[in-house]
């Protein structure tokens, strides 16, 4: 069952596997590419946090303002600003200080937000000596413990998912006066994160469409069009092969596997050229030597019938000839010598063709006189023998078989030159036990009968 094939182009199938490739390997490649934004992200963010964190250290390192932000809501208020600032400027969504008591209960100092209304909600929910009863966070435990460096974590609280980076405040004999805490939103991190896998993919799509693109017209050029030029030259070889047998001159750039099958074609047009050129003159000359053995062999039909009757008072005498080819060495003769002798010649010409039906009119046609001048017919055979021998430069011979029939007595007398015994028809058929002689044309002083 022959099923119906879509024709597509080189190029339509290459641009196909093209986009689904750009849009496979991108969606493999969004979840790493997400993975490798979010940790940058993350980085970036440490460093953010530790640059907010180090200012703000700044400002209440020292015991006197650590005082003044427990004492004084003027100073309160002026860092508070201070932080919602920083906040809003370096993306910050939330910014404290704040203590953590021995029973591990948070006292916000100053708390800070990007977001007008969480601000007001935190102030009002977690403000200035409100105790929050909420466990702390593994990141503040490591503080606690001695890691002074600053601890960072991914926590979920109430405003959702936030990457919170803690560092301690301390004297000057090292010990922790309060806590700087800051909360980086993971959404606001993913959605930079999203932004940023978007550019990378549509910038790699960009230069993958130009390159493709660029490949494309190279494509075409050194693959495409060179195939599309061959194949038209196939298609038009044989009305265009007088012209094709000159080589083509084509534009290259550089030699590849194109220009080999480029080449190849045209050895191969030129070899079929040359093929073609040879089977038209073979063609033309059978058909000239066709038509010469057909004029021969009606010729030779006129000197040798194919079928020939000689009737008689009492017998009949049938002669038949069927030449191998067209025109041969083969002949038979019948003709009277007299009123009441009759001749009767079988014989064969070694070789076929034009030169077996030349030789063979030669040996006929004398054979034919001498017998009629009188001659016998072993000295009329020796004759012939000595013509033949005499012209024959290409050594060719006939055997021959003559008899006369005198039909006034009914006695047969005939003469042997080298051919096959007569086969006697009758009762019991049989084969005329006879010598069988010398073949005319070998030896010119061989004597016959």
């Amino acid at each position: 069952m022959n099923r119906k094939s879509i024709k597509l182009s080189i190029l339509v199938r290459t641009a196909i596997l093209f986009i689904v490739a750009v849009v496979a390997s991108g969606y493999l490649s969004s979840g790493l590419v997400k993975r490798i934004i979010i940790k940058y992200a993350v980085r970036q963010g440490e460093d953010l946090a530790v640059t907010v964190a180090t200012a703000v250290k700044t400002v209440v390192g020292s015991t006197g303002g650590y005082d003044a932000l427990l004492e004084d809501e003027a100073y309160r208020d002026r860092i508070h600003n201070v932080c919602r600032y920083i906040c809003e400027s370096c993306t910050v969504q939330n910014l404290y200080i704040y203590t953590i008591d021995e029973n591990e209960r948070k006292h916000f100092i100053v708390i800070a937000s990007s977001d007008d209304e969480d601000d007001l909600e935190m102030n009002e929910k977690y403000g200035f000596g409100s105790p929050n009863t909420r466990p702390i966070y593994q990141a503040e435990r490591d503080i606690l413990n001695g890691d002074i460096e600053g601890a960072h974590e991914f926590v979920e609280n109430d405003y959702g998912g936030v990457y919170m980076y803690v560092i301690p405040v301390t004297d000057d004999d090292g010990d922790i006066i309060c806590l700087i805490g800051e909360d980086f939103s993971l959404r606001r991190i993913l959605d930079i994160s999203e932004q940023d896998a978007r550019m990378i993919y549509m910038i790699r799509v960009l230069f993958a469409s130009l390159i493709f693109v660029f490949s494309l017209i190279l494509m075409r050029q050194a693959v495409i069009k060179p195939i599309q030029n061959l194949s038209m030259e196939m298609r038009n070889y044989v009305k265009d092969r007088e012209n094709s047998r000159e080589r083509r001159k084509r534009r290259r750039y550089f030699e590849d596997e194109i220009s080999d099958i480029e080449d190849s074609f045209d050895e191969m047009t030129a070899d079929i050229s040359g093929y073609l050129s040879d089977i038209e003159h073979l063609t033309r000359d059978r058909i000239q030597n066709q038509t010469q053995l057909d004029i021969a062999r009606k010729i030779q039909c006129g000197i040798v019938p194919e079928e020939y009757t000689y009737p008689g008072d009492g017998y009949d005498i049938y002669g038949f000839e069927k030449p191998a080819r067209s025109v041969g060495g083969d002949f038979y003769d019948i003709f009277g010598i007299d009123p009441e002798r009759i001749c009767i010649i079988v014989g064969d010409i070694s070789g076929k063709g034009i030169s077996a039906a030349l030789f063979m009119v030669m040996v006929k046609t004398e054979l034919r006189e001498k017998l009629k001048a009188g001659r016998g017919l072993a000295d009329a055979l020796m004759d012939v023998n000595r013509d033949i021998c005499t012209a024959n430069p290409e050594n060719m011979f006939a055997t021959v078989f003559v008899s006369v029939l005198d039909t006034k007595t009914g006695f047969l007398t005939y003469a042997n030159a080298g051919h096959n015994q007569p086969l006697i028809l009758c009762g019991e058929p049989y084969f005329l036990t006879i010598k069988t002689g010398t073949a005319m044309g070998l030896f010119s002083g061989k004597r016959m009968r």
